[in-house]
């Protein structure tokens, strides 16, 4: 599963675009039966990595003609005074080798951030929803295709996105395995505050993943992932303040008045980013399995973009597995992010920034550290996953807001018909 927190409710069209690209490449780890260990973690390994699929060839084989139906719920809270509730249910039904998938999403959000207080509003409630449909096909010789449709709905944003994955093995023994994903997403934009604005920007994401099993307790896999997004990828909701101002916490008893006292501000201009982004990745994923069972999970990523934003981040994951039904998980990540060329924490003076400018503290140096437990167990049909995460963020030149703490709660059941 994933370590990320639930996509942010800040109205950024360019974190719904990340959105979008993760809904269209989340793989439901809760429809696969539990193969001994270490082929089971070649399927989380590979599951982990955003926006890849594969599978390993025991569980592939295993999983592919099976039908089912998947239960899941999260819940994210922070400190920064924003919930989130994701419920989401997705099926399965296999007809000889063809398959089909149909998934429901939605986030109930609720928000008094320092991003919505500090703009005269008392906070936020809304919906955003998800509905994906997928056919898949399975060949010989471990050939796998299918193709996927999402459709996403939010009071001010629309976006529709298809997509088509591959899966081959690459050799007889089935211990190469190559897989390769290429979606394509548009959506449109709007303002609940101005109903004469209107935007767009479109997606074109690509990744290759090559997985190897050098024996049956190590497993090898690196994954390439690119993407270019253009059109509106900032916030038409936000405006920048301007000079080099100065905040203090508002200390007065009137319960209307803003958190914030502002000193120093010239001016404000509308947040404005490039229409147009490049995104790279590279990520490697080792895994031993020591037998006893017990596995180690290690993984390294790098990434690069044309707004001169790069990161690094590095993970561990001990697994167990006491008994054949249950399976036990517990992991740390780490991960440092540079700032965009644009972003400042005080734009006294905009000549070096190209005319942009920009209050998305995710677009500045970030620092995030991560702590999870996690627990799958079955009993014949049945399957259900639990899971506990908790992050600290620190936004290391943002004024308003330093660092933040945040806790994830997940529940899933699937029902193997």
């Amino acid at each position: 599963g994933s370590t990320s927190a639930p996509a942010r409710p800040d109205g950024l069209a360019e974190a719904k675009v990340e959105r979008i690209l993760d809904a269209l490449h989340e793989f439901d780890v809760l429809s696969a039966p539990a193969p001994r260990l270490a082929l089971r973690f070649a399927l989380f390994l590979i599951a982990s990595v955003s926006f890849c699929l594969a599978k390993a060839p025991s569980v592939r084989a295993q999983s592919f003609g099976q039908s089912n139906v998947a239960l899941r719920t999260e819940v994210y809270a922070d400190t920064d005074r924003t919930t989130v509730y994701r419920p989401r249910v997705s099926g399965r039904s296999s007809a000889g080798p063809i398959s089909f998938g149909a998934s429901w999403m939605a986030d109930v959000v609720s928000s008094a951030s320092v991003d919505v207080l500090t703009r005269a509003t008392q906070g936020f409630d809304e919906v955003h929803q998800d509905v994906g449909f997928q056919v898949g096909w399975q060949g010989k010789r471990g050939v796998e295709g299918g193709v996927f449709y999402l459709l996403g709905i939010e009071p001010d944003y629309r976006s529709h996105g298809v997509g088509l994955q591959s899966a081959m093995d690459l050799d007889r023994n089935r211990q190469w395995r190559l897989n390769a994903t290429l979606a394509f997403s548009h959506a449109r934009i709007e303002a609940v505050i101005d109903p004469r604005f209107r935007a767009s920007n479109y997606a074109l994401q690509a990744s290759v993943g090559l997985t190897h099993i050098l024996d049956g307790s190590n497993l090898l896999r690196i994954g390439i992932e690119a993407a270019r997004i253009d059109g509106l990828q900032s916030s038409p909701y936000r405006n920048v303040r301007l000079g080099n101002w100065n905040a203090d916490r508002y200390r007065g008893d009137d319960p209307e008045s803003l958190p914030w006292v502002f000193q120093g501000v010239t001016g404000s201009a509308r947040e404005t980013h490039p229409k147009e982004r490049w995104r790279g990745r590279l990520g490697l994923e080792a895994l031993h399995d020591f037998g006893v069972p017990l596995a180690l999970l290690a993984r390294v990523g790098a990434y690069r973009d044309s707004w001169k934003v790069s990161a690094i981040d590095l993970g561990a994951e001990l697994r167990w597995q006491p008994l054949s039904w249950l399976l036990l998980r517990s992991g740390v990540r780490s991960y440092v992010q540079s700032r965009a060329f644009f972003w400042r924490a005080r734009y006294v003076d905009r000549t070096d920034v190209q005319g942009y400018v920009s209050d998305d503290k995710e677009l500045g140096r970030l620092l995030s550290h991560t702590l999870y437990g996690a627990a799958a167990f079955s009993r014949g049909a049945f399957r259900w996953d639990l899971r506990l995460e908790g992050i600290r963020y620190d936004y290391l030149d943002f004024t308003l807001l330093p660092h933040k703490y945040a806790l994830i709660a997940q529940a899933g059941m699937a029902w193997i018909l």
